[in-house]
């Protein structure tokens, strides 16, 4: 119902104290303040000038039973991110303290089942009305059960502007050609397409090599070919052909710890680009990348098929997994010919649902490629598992790793 010794929020404490004293109309004045002012609230915290206070509202229409929170932040943990309704009114909110230099995106499940059904809560994600700020991930038009996700999004007042992942003012773009590659090792056949840069065909000299998995993700929610024609317009990385291999409905099959994907990239992707195009064979300008499960694949990749990628850029890696079975390899495995950029999120250090803390194991990880002599490049970012930041970090790696300085 709501107690004033419980309410964080200043705007909400104020109402609580006049519905209190009966005066009904502050709850509409309330609202109309929200229209224009937009959810969720954000106030600051006294004497600290790193956090700001979160407080996530909803107008219900009717009677209802629950809200939840989901997202990145406040978290993936639904328990825990149950909003409250303030006295008998139609407001529910939850009240969150957190640093002032993230952005996050979130989702509302009204009437939520509370139980660990995610597809069906997913499916019963709404967006946050009272926020006029929202991202959409596109659906991809291949694949019958993937479907367009909205959702609300909250850039907090210290956050960075992206730089590289947005259109500049050039007209250096590379192509994108579309490939049907038919694996025999893995026996199916998935979308390939390869990005050269800008006048490929008047360069003579042999391009970098970056090959990316989760095509479809990399290219039409990373924004990844934008960002390669600014690096490389901005004289940054030199000139790279990038191949972007797409990921089937067993990703979680192919991309975990799979001694048959590895040699669908290695014995089959990379002749078929060898043979294609004009890229390079030096070690230390081929690159592995992923994301996520796409990250702890090119991880195990480069460690089990050495001497391949000379550098490996891997985003939010999954490194728990299989209880951080690939940690325990690198550390007891000769060192191999790869340099290593790996980044967290800020967001990352709390559980995905029940899972272990992301963070945890790629520190973990990091800490044992330093021990064993690697080059390492290490950092956080603003966000969380969440696709907010890692195109832009894309660019970070790529800088790190193949920079024109680094090479």
């Amino acid at each position: 119902m709501g107690n004033i010794k419980d309410i964080e929020s200043y705007k909400i404490r104020n109402l609580y104290n006049e519905l209190i004293e009966e005066n009904y109309k502050a709850l509409d004045v309330f609202w109309d303040e929200i229209k224009e002012s937009g959810s969720p609230i954000i106030e600051a915290v006294e004497d600290d000038n790193t956090q700001v206070m979160v407080t996530f509202i909803y107008k219900a229409e009717e009677k209802i039973e629950n809200v939840v929170v989901y997202g990145a932040f406040p978290s993936y943990r639904y328990k825990e991110n149950l909003m409250e309704q303030l006295l008998d009114s139609n407001l529910w909110y939850r009240t969150y303290k957190v640093r002032n230099d993230i952005k996050f995106s979130y989702n509302y499940s009204v009437n939520d089942a509370l139980d660990d059904d995610y597809k069906k809560r997913s499916s019963n994600f709404s967006l946050d009305k009272l926020n006029r700020n929202i991202i959409v991930f596109p659906k991809d038009p291949e694949d019958e059960e993937d479907r367009e996700q909205r959702k609300s999004l909250v850039k907090l007042c210290n956050v960075k502007e992206d730089i590289w992942n947005k259109t500049m003012k050039h007209s250096n773009h590379g192509t994108l050609e579309l490939h049907r590659f038919k694996s025999e090792i893995l026996n199916n056949s998935r979308r390939v397409w390869v990005y050269k840069p800008y006048k490929y065909e008047e360069n003579l000299d042999e391009n970098n090599l970056i090959i990316f998995t989760d095509g479809f993700l990399h290219i039409n929610i990373l924004n990844s070919v934008t960002i390669l024609d600014n690096l490389i317009y901005e004289d940054l990385i030199h000139e790279s052909v990038c191949v972007f291999v797409d990921s089937n409905d067993n990703r979680v099959e192919e991309l975990a710890f799979n001694k048959s994907y590895g040699e669908f990239i290695t014995k089959e992707i990379l002749p078929w680009v060898h043979s294609n195009y004009k890229v390079t064979n030096e070690l230390s300008k081929t690159v592995i990348s992923g994301v996520s499960l796409g990250a702890l694949a090119s991880t195990y990749i480069a460690l089990k098929f050495p001497n391949v990628f000379g550098n490996v850029l891997a985003q939010s890696g999954s490194f728990f997994w299989d209880n951080h079975w690939l940690i325990d390899e690198y550390e007891s495995s000769e060192k191999v010919q790869s340099k290593f950029y790996l980044n967290v999120g800020i967001l990352e250090d709390r559980p995905y649902d029940d899972e272990p803390i992301m963070k945890d194991y790629i520190d973990k990880l990091r800490d044992v490629l330093i021990a064993k002599g690697y080059d390492v490049f290490y950092e956080g970012f603003q966000s969380g598992h969440d696709f907010l930041s890692w195109g832009e970090k894309l660019a970070t790696g790529l800088i790190a790793l193949i920079g024109k300085k680094n090479l």
